[in-house]
């Protein structure tokens, strides 16, 4: 981060396939078109990545109207410290297949309150305590937005594991059913899945065949999120993947003007 508090951008155009363009608080998050975009809200990973639109792809709930998904998730993973940041719950919406909100808030703990938006062709990385902003255009004319719940998946079977589109996953899969568990009070059906580096458990809440818990292990590497809340019929606040008003704005280096 600059010594004015903003997000600090990469130094060069060159470094946009390998780098990312800015960082906030020491997290990476890149915006090049066709290209991973690697980001994190204090501690919670998640990949990002705006690539050409196309005919083949699935529909998210609210594609052809005003509501969307919205997530609550917490990382729960062994050896996590759960007083951490890290441990806070993230908040993810997706509207259609070209909108993302991810936001994290740490309450008083740590002054910590940031928001990543993607909007068609428009990124932007915010800090709500200074109220600074970065912004890049990518510039594919109908990118599409992507976010991964594996932040290093090197496998395109793994990095289709995504938020928001996690029965898509299993049924591209043909998952093995395993017995039922608890999560947080609720009994839920395991799911299970190989794929190229990961083996991959899903336990979805039979009445609303939401998700409850993510486990994915790559070779004793076991992350674990659990869903505090998973609604498909969220009526997305109008404007809500606009930048918020008062936000001071820097363009990243080499965005559209």
């Amino acid at each position: 981060m600059s010594s004015n508090g903003d997000p600090t951008p990469s130094n060069t155009l060159a470094d946009r396939a390998t780098k990312p363009l800015y960082t906030l608080r020491g997290f990476p998050v890149s915006a090049t078109s066709g290209v991973v975009k690697k980001g994190a809200l204090c501690g919670l990973l998640f990949f990002v990545s705006l690539s050409p639109a196309s005919g083949a792809d699935l529909p998210f709930p609210g594609e052809t109207g005003g509501t969307g998904t919205r997530i609550v998730v917490q990382d729960v993973s062994p050896g996590l410290d759960p007083k951490s940041v890290a441990a806070r719950p993230k908040s993810i919406w997706r509207l259609g297949s070209d909108s993302a909100r991810i936001e994290e808030w740490d309450g008083t703990r740590t002054g910590t309150h940031l928001l990543v938006i993607l909007h068609q062709q428009d990124a932007w990385l915010v800090d709500l305590v200074t109220h600074t902003a970065r912004h890049t255009v990518d510039p594919e004319p109908a990118p599409r937005v992507r976010v991964s719940i594996v932040p290093d998946a090197s496998t395109p079977e793994l990095r289709a594991l995504e938020f928001g589109r996690e029965s898509d996953f299993l049924r591209a899969g043909h998952p093995t059913k395993g017995a039922a568990t608890e999560v947080r009070g609720r009994i839920c059906h395991r799911e299970t899945l190989v794929v190229p580096e990961a083996r991959v458990e899903i336990e979805v809440d039979p009445k609303t065949k939401t998700p409850c818990r993510v486990s994915v292990d790559r070779g004793g590497k076991k992350t674990v999120l659990e869903y505090l809340s998973y609604d498909e019929h969220f009526a997305m606040p109008k404007g809500f993947f606009e930048l918020p008003a008062g936000i001071r704005v820097k363009e990243s280096e080499g965005a559209s003007p």
